[in-house]
Order: C-alpha cells, then sequence, then structure tokens
C-alpha cells in the first residue's frame, strides 16, 4: 500500500512541475530506470536474493494456514503399539 502512495505522489509531482506531456513521460521514464537499477543488480548477485524468498516462503506458509485452518487438526493415527 505505501509503494502505491509514494509512485502516485510522484506521478503527481512530475505532472505539477513539467505539465502533463513532459511529466507524464518523464515518470514513466523514472519508474522504467529505478526498476531497471534494482534487478541488474539483483541478477548478477542471485545470492542477495535468498532473504526475500525465505520471506515469501514463510509469507506463503502463512497464507496457506490462514486460508486451510482445518487442515491444522490432529487425525487420529492408530498406534500399532495399542493392540
Amino acid at each position: 500500500m505505501p509503494a502505491c502512495l509514494v509512485l502516485f505522489a510522484s506521478l503527481a509531482l512530475a505532472l505539477l512541475r513539467d505539465g502533463p506531456g513532459f511529466g507524464g513521460l518523464l515518470w514513466v521514464t523514472t519508474i522504467s530506470l529505478a526498476a531497471f537499477a534494482v534487478v541488474l543488480p539483483l541478477s548478477w548477485w542471485p545470492a542477495r536474493l535468498r532473504p526475500l524468498t525465505m520471506l515469501a516462503r514463510v509469507g506463503s506458509e502463512r497464507e496457506i494456514i490462514r486460508s486451510r485452518p482445518h487442515c491444522l487438526k490432529m487425525r487420529s493415527v492408530p498406534n500399532k503399539l495399542d493392540r
């Protein structure tokens, strides 16, 4: 959510400062260059992505647990020693 607010604020500032013609073009170019500046170093050093993948894995596990709480119930499994 905050990332969207920052993007819209940067669009508004670009449009106010440089006008609708050049401001929009400047904003799109800036967003593209920023994305490229993030992707390029991470593609050269993929080990830096490991903490992000761990966070994504933890987040997806939490979402699975939240969406399917009935899967967490313990099922009674017969024990061979009880016979």
